[in-house]
C-alpha cells in the first residue's frame, strides 16, 4: 500500500509561497491519489510509489486549483480533474524517459533504468488509463472531451518532434506548432478546466486557456535551453539529450539560423554522424551559449510569460474570490522563466 511518506516531489522553493495558498488542497489531492493508486499488489504498488517519486513539480494540478480557487471555491471535481491530469503528466514523463534513454530524473534512476523499458511502458499506460477512468466518473463529456484532446496534442507533438530528428531545417514557427501539442496542450487544459468548474464566463475561459498555453510553450522553450546551459546535479535528471538524440530545439535552431550557409551545412553534417561523441555535445553546446542564442531562446520564452500575465490582469477584479489565488499565479508564470530546475 502507498505509505504517507510518498509525497509528488519536493516543490523547488521558489515555488513555496506560490503553493502556500492551496497547502490544503494539495495535501487532500496527494492523499486522493494515494488512495487511487493503492494496490494489493506488491510488485505493481512498487512500480506506482516508485512512479510518484519521479513526478514533477505539480504544476499542472497546482494551476488547475489555483485558477479554480481564483474565481470560486474548490469543488471535488476540481480535485478529480487535478488527480487525473497529474497522472497523464507523469506518464508522459515515464514514456519521455525511454524515448530519451535518460538514466536520472528527479536525483533517482529512471523507471527504465531502474528495471526496463517493459515496466517503464507498462506504468505509464496504467497511469494514463486509470486518468481517463477517472474523469469518466464526471459523467461530463465534455470535460473527457478536454483531456482526452490534450492527451491526443501530446502524444501528436511526440511524434512530430521525432520526425524532426535531423532535421535542422525546421523553422521557428514548426517549433512553437510542436511545442504548443507537445508540452503546452497538457496546461493549457489544466488552466482550462480549472475555469470551467469555476463556473467562469466564456471570455475568462478563454483568458485562462491562453494563459495556460503561453505557460506551456515558456516552459518548454526553458527546458530546452536548459538542457544546454544547466547543472545536472541541480536539476537532477540527465541533459544533453536533444543534442545526443539530433532534436531541433530552440536554441539549436537560433544558433543555425545566426549562421553563414556555409558553416551551416558544415555544422549540421557534423551534428548528423556526431551526436554520439559527448566531447563533440559539448563543443556545440558551448557555441550555442556563446552565440547568445540561449540568451535569445530566453528572451523568447519571456515574452511569452510577459503576454500571459498581461492576459489575465484583463480579468475584471468582481470575478476574482481570491486575489492570494490569483497572485500565486502570477508568481508560477514568473517562476517558469526563472528556474533553473
Amino acid at each position: 500500500m502507498l505509505q504517507s511518506s510518498d509525497s509528488f516531489s519536493t516543490v523547488p522553493q521558489n515555488l513555496d509561497s506560490a503553493y502556500q495558498v492551496i497547502a490544503s488542497e494539495l495535501k487532500h489531492l496527494e492523499n486522493l491519489m494515494r488512495e487511487e493508486l493503492s494496490s494489493n499488489i506488491a510488485f505493481v504498488d512498487d512500480v506506482v510509489r516508485y512512479a510518484f517519486r519521479l513526478g514533477g513539480k505539480r504544476l499542472r494540478p497546482s494551476l488547475l486549483l489555483l485558477i479554480g480557487k481564483t474565481l470560486a471555491p474548490i469543488v471535488p471535481e476540481h480535485f478529480l480533474l487535478a488527480s487525473a491530469i497529474e497522472l497523464i503528466h507523469t506518464a508522459t514523463l515515464i514514456h519521455d524517459d525511454i524515448l530519451d534513454g535518460a538514466e536520472i530524473r528527479r536525483h533517482l534512476q529512471t523507471m527504465n533504468h531502474k528495471w526496463n523499458a517493459e515496466v517503464s511502458v507498462m506504468a505509464g499506460d496504467y497511469l494514463l488509463a486509470k486518468s481517463m477512468e477517472m474523469v469518466t466518473r464526471l459523467d461530463n463529456i465534455d470535460a473527457y472531451r478536454i483531456l482526452s484532446t490534450s492527451c491526443r496534442e501530446t502524444c501528436y507533438g511526440e511524434l512530430y518532434q521525432l520526425g524532426t530528428c535531423s532535421q535542422f531545417h525546421i523553422t521557428l514557427m514548426e517549433y512553437e506548432q510542436m511545442i504548443a501539442a507537445k508540452t503546452a496542450a497538457l496546461i493549457e487544459s489544466a488552466c482550462h478546466l480549472g475555469a470551467v468548474y469555476a463556473g467562469a464566463s466564456e471570455s475568462t475561459i478563454r483568458v485562462f486557456r491562453n494563459f495556460g498555453k503561453n505557460l506551456g510553450m515558456a516552459f518548454q522553450m526553458v527546458d530546452d535551453v536548459l538542457d544546454i546551459v544547466g547543472e545536472e546535479s541541480q536539476m537532477g535528471k540527465t541533459l544533453g539529450t536533444d543534442l545526443v538524440k539530433k532534436k531541433p530545439t530552440l536554441p539549436l535552431i537560433l544558433f543555425l539560423e545566426s549562421l553563414e550557409a556555409a558553416e551551416r551545412k558544415s555544422v549540421t553534417g557534423e551534428l548528423l554522424i556526431r551526436s554520439g561523441d559527448r566531447d563533440f555535445v559539448a563543443e556545440i553546446a558551448a557555441r550555442i551559449k556563446n552565440s547568445g542564442s540561449t540568451d535569445a531562446a530566453m528572451n523568447l520564452a519571456r515574452n511569452l510569460i510577459l503576454d500571459a500575465v498581461a492576459q489575465i490582469e484583463t480579468i475584471p477584479l468582481q470575478e476574482i474570490v481570491s486575489s492570494e489565488a490569483f497572485q500565486s499565479l502570477v508568481t508560477i508564470a514568473r517562476f517558469v522563466v526563472e528556474r533553473k530546475i
